[in-house]
């Protein structure tokens, strides 16, 4: 073969490869100009209101990133599916968004059942999940090495509120629990909680998750006089709960876990909502001696949203998932993510989250706040 021959053929080859699109050398989900994520939540009924909150801030964030650039050039777009705390519709969701629409990795998703029924599935397909929430202990602790938790379980939350509540001498302590999993299994916790301090459950009312038992349960637990009543119901169903039994006269302590929705508390009893408690497992968003929560606050003024707790949480999950996709590098694949993941603290102006090799529990933060009058939370 003559040399000019050769030597335009050699060119022409070169010139064809560098001509073939970045994404065909990637993972899936990333592209030359994006990386897709993928999320499955409860995003609809009365278990929502919280994780909604939760996305506005997240999304937020990452299109204040976009603007600024992206990821190394590649801009972050989340793809988010409603499982209506359904385990086999989020199982579908997440079969959906790793086989059809190709993400390079899932992001928050909510709920017990719904993380339950999917953690074989993602350990099958080796697709990581960043920052579930609302799981509880037992499946967080069964998740693999796909899924990464960067929030206090539920055991945590319930021990720091049992021991409030019989330190200032309450002892008729009540609970209502969502009717699933979960629930039951923060039921158990308590109990524990309860018979370690020589006490049981005073009475406890089991609440369906689309609420259809309320007026039932909130009969129940009131006419039983407990002192307190602990609360874990999501989103607005833990305002719709405190506003029948307040109605049927219960007169004690309330104390939410934190995810219910202090602002659907507040709006459906107004000024009865001063001195509810909760349990946060995020850091308190009103904090100005706080980096970070000034940060967020910045954030949620100029994207027009309500400061709130929930907020605060998906702000820090998805600064979270930006710098670990930073630090996979220029050309992102999940095993380099997932070394990205583990390769040591996450400092966020003040808020740390650590993932150790083979450890996939980033914080036990808790702390107890109250509700003022006017919806506020004080510590």
């Amino acid at each position: 073969m003559p040399y000019l021959l050769r030597h335009w053929l050699a060119r022409a080859a070169a010139c064809a490869l560098l001509a073939v699109p970045l994404h065909a050398f990637a993972e899936d989900g990333v592209t030359a100009d994006t990386i897709l994520i993928g999320q499955s939540a409860v995003l609809s009924g009365p278990q929502s209101a919280n994780v909604i909150n939760n996305n506005k801030a997240t999304l937020a964030y990452f299109e204040r990133v976009n603007a600024e650039g992206g990821i190394f050039g590649r801009k972050i777009k989340l793809v988010a599916l409603d499982d209506e705390l359904k385990g086999d519709k989020a199982l579908a969701n997440y079969k959906k968004l790793i086989e059809e629409d190709k993400v390079f990795a899932l992001f928050a998703g909510v709920g017990t059942p719904t993380t339950a029924g999917a953690i074989d599935y993602l350990s099958q397909k080796e697709v990581p999940l960043i920052g579930p929430y609302a799981v509880a202990d037992s499946v967080r602790a069964r998740s693999g090495k796909q899924v990464y938790y960067l929030r206090a379980g539920y055991y945590d939350e319930s021990e720091k509120i049992i021991e409030h509540l019989t330190t200032i001498g309450l002892s008729r302590v009540g609970l209502v629990a969502l009717n699933n999993p979960g629930g039951k299994e923060v039921l158990a916790n308590v109990e524990k909680q309860l018979a370690a301090r020589n006490l049981k459950p005073h009475a406890v009312g089991m609440l369906e998750v689309n609420n259809s038992n309320l007026p039932a349960v909130s009969k129940a637990l009131a006419a039983s006089r407990p002192q307190a009543i602990v609360v874990f119901a999501g989103g607005g169903a833990s305002g719709d709960f405190i506003k029948s039994v307040l109605g049927d006269g219960f007169d004690g302590q309330l104390f939410c876990f934190s995810i219910c929705s202090a602002a659907v508390i507040t709006k459906n009893i107004g000024e009865r909502a001063r001195g509810i408690g909760f349990s946060q497992i995020v850091q308190f968003p009103w904090d100005p001696a706080s980096p970070v929560v000034r940060e967020y606050q910045q954030l949620a003024k100029t994207a027009n949203l309500t400061v709130d707790y929930a907020g605060m949480g998906g702000y820090l999950s998805g600064r979270f998932l930006v710098e670990a996709l930073r630090r996979a590098g220029k050309t992102p694949t999940r095993e380099k993510f997932r070394v990205a993941l583990e390769s040591g603290p996450f400092e966020m102006g003040g808020v740390t989250y650590t993932f150790k090799p083979g450890a996939r529990f980033a914080s036990t933060y808790v702390e107890l706040v109250m509700l003022t009058r006017d919806g506020r939370f004080v510590k």
